[in-house]
């Protein structure tokens, strides 16, 4: 999340200004402090939010709330000293002081350039294409000279907003931000584009966790509709309504990052469940419904248990498929078939919500709530405990997860049975792979009957 670093700087505390070292850089950030005017003690100091500083390139930075404070001292022959060792949940940097209203943010997460990807607004020319691509140059005043010269055009259309829908956070534009750069030792020009996401609030937020609750929510959906966790790669806060615009930097220490040990293969152009560029008003209408949706405490929770067990991606156990069976029990009332209606019969319900149209799949669910009750309860009386393979348990555990994120896609408007499928996301995977599993569970099923 924006470009670490690790700076001094001067911070004022509520001890008076103190000499520090600032780092931010995920879980190893950390503001050090030095006090020489006030030994290490129970007088030293209490209270540090917000602490405000100048780093050594000028730039402000804001502090704001902090997971834990460790302090020591040191003895020596020009006094005491105290050491003040701090972790940040909130850093703002920008080159001018922040107010602490946030009208405006922009964000980039790593899978945008796929969810977003517009065909239609880059492209080249060249390979077939030289006479088109002289004619537009030659138009330009650019002498690309005679055959056998053979000219190649790369070009962006100008098409810089992708999409623009009101959601319950705010104004949210998608916009495309290309770059052209060239090095002088080749001379090649190479275009580069960013896909940036900005929402506009119709009142400032003023905390910092309201901020934070904002944002997860907009990368859980993109992560949902890409097929794997996002990592934010940028956010900023933008002030472009002043006289002088500015713009800050925003940190999030312990943000959720995707692990990369067990990750998904970054998703192909056919991956994402919607085609936000190719159908704006369709991949819209369902970021606005998920977002509502998801003001619903109920819901919340239970997303927010779901995306949790979904992002370990490649690595399943026990604990995974009894959180993606808890889920289900998280929802509201109205989401159940019956006010007391068991688990299974409530997987069910959410199953047939979707017409999912798979073989067998009251067969799938009552398999999975069967193996979650062992995990959690133990085997029944008089019964060995299944020795499930670990390909059925991952079987199971995406049976669960399939059944709860596609009902909740469908309720946002996601149209599941005209999705063309083909690309790289784990539904597509899941059903791909779902007559050979099903096959497997009822040969499993089978020798623990006899």
């Amino acid at each position: 999340m924006n470009e670490s670093f690790s700076k001094n700087g001067m911070f004022d505390t509520p001890v008076g200004e103190l000499h520090g070292r600032l780092t931010l850089d995920a879980d190893d950030s950390l503001l050090e402090l030095w006090d020489t005017k006030y030994p290490w003690g129970p007088d030293g100091i209490t209270n540090f939010s917000p602490i405000k500083g100048i780093l050594e390139d000028q730039k402000h930075v804001s502090l704001f709330e902090f997971a834990w404070v460790r302090m020591g001292g040191a003895f020596g022959p020009t006094g005491d000293t105290s050491h003040y060792s701090l972790f940040p949940l909130f850093a703002v940097v920008g080159a001018t002081p922040f107010g602490g209203k946030i009208s405006q943010i922009s964000f980039n997460v790593d899978d945008a350039e796929v969810i977003f990807y517009d065909q239609e607004a880059f492209g080249c020319l060249g390979f077939g294409q030289e006479k088109k691509a002289r004619t537009i140059l030659r138009n330009a005043g650019i002498d690309t000279g005679d055959p056998p010269n053979a000219p190649y055009l790369t070009y962006w259309t100008g098409k810089g907003v992708i999409l623009s829908a009101d959601a319950s956070p705010g104004k949210v534009s998608v916009w495309n931000s290309p770059t052209l750069a060239s090095t002088s030792e080749t001379a090649v020009a190479k275009m580069t584009n960013r896909v940036v996401v900005s929402v506009k609030f119709p009142e400032p937020v003023t905390e910092m966790r309201d901020l934070w609750k904002i944002v997860s929510r907009f990368t859980r959906f993109l992560g949902i509709v890409a097929g794997r966790p996002q990592n934010i790669l940028a956010l900023r806060i933008i002030d472009d309504e002043s006289t002088d615009p500015s713009s800050w930097d925003v940190y999030f220490p312990t943000f959720p990052q995707r692990s990369e040990e067990d990750e998904n293969e970054k998703p192909t152009r056919r991956g994402p469940l919607v085609d936000a560029a190719d159908k704006p008003d369709d991949f819209s209408r369902l970021m606005v419904n998920w977002l509502e949706k998801d003001k619903d405490d109920a819901r919340h929770r239970a997303r927010v248990r779901f995306f949790n067990g979904w992002s370990k991606q490649r690595r399943y156990d026990e604990g995974r498929l009894i959180g993606a069976a808890s889920v289900f029990d998280l929802l509201p009332r109205e989401a159940h078939p019956a006010a007391r209606a068991k688990l299974h019969k409530k997987v069910k319900h959410r199953a047939a919500s979707i017409g999912h149209g798979l073989p067998e799949i009251d067969f799938v669910i009552d398999a999975a709530v069967e193996l979650r009750n062992e995990y959690v309860h133990g085997p029944r009386p008089n019964r060995e405990p299944w020795a499930v393979s670990g390909k059925t348990l991952i079987f199971l555990t995406q049976t669960l997860e399939f059944i709860f994120v596609v009902a909740e896609l469908h309720e946002s408007g996601w149209d599941f049975q005209s999705w063309e499928r083909g690309g790289r996301h784990p539904i597509t995977e899941y059903l791909v792979g779902y007559d050979e599993n099903l096959a497997q569970l009822k040969e499993e099923k089978a020798r623990r009957r006899r």
